[in-house]
């Protein structure tokens, strides 16, 4: 097994690679799954983080992969943060560690996507 790390810098907050260097890297992988995380999720399933370095990594992670997998738990529903880029319902598959609000879950069916709460 080899293990690959993004470079740039590490946020301590959620020990998150930021930086060029990190978006360089994912951006010249392609992996089957890419599975990732947000600041904050807001009632109208628009995906928040705390700075644009945080949402240029996650896009680059994203962009990349043929399936997406987003995993959340219930404190990032409804939590603040100021940059938003891309809505909930983008991921094939969404992981929930709580309850999604009932018009996020809908919008999801609608559109065929998968849910799992846990």
């Amino acid at each position: 097994m080899t293990v690959s790390l993004a470079g740039g810098a590490v946020l301590l907050r959620g020990l998150d690679f930021i930086g060029s260097e990190g978006v360089e890297f994912f951006s010249r992988l392609r992996p089957d799954f890419a599975v990732f995380s947000v600041g904050g999720l807001s009632r109208d399933g628009d995906l928040l983080d705390f700075n644009m370095a945080e949402v240029r990594a996650r896009k680059a992670i994203f962009d990349c992969a043929r399936h997406r997998i987003l995993a959340i738990d219930q404190s990032k529903i409804d939590r603040i943060a100021l940059h938003v880029d891309g809505k909930l319902w983008a991921a094939e598959m969404v992981i929930c560690g709580g309850v999604l609000p009932a018009e996020i879950q809908k919008e999801m069916q609608v559109l065929g996507r998968r849910l799992i709460s846990c």
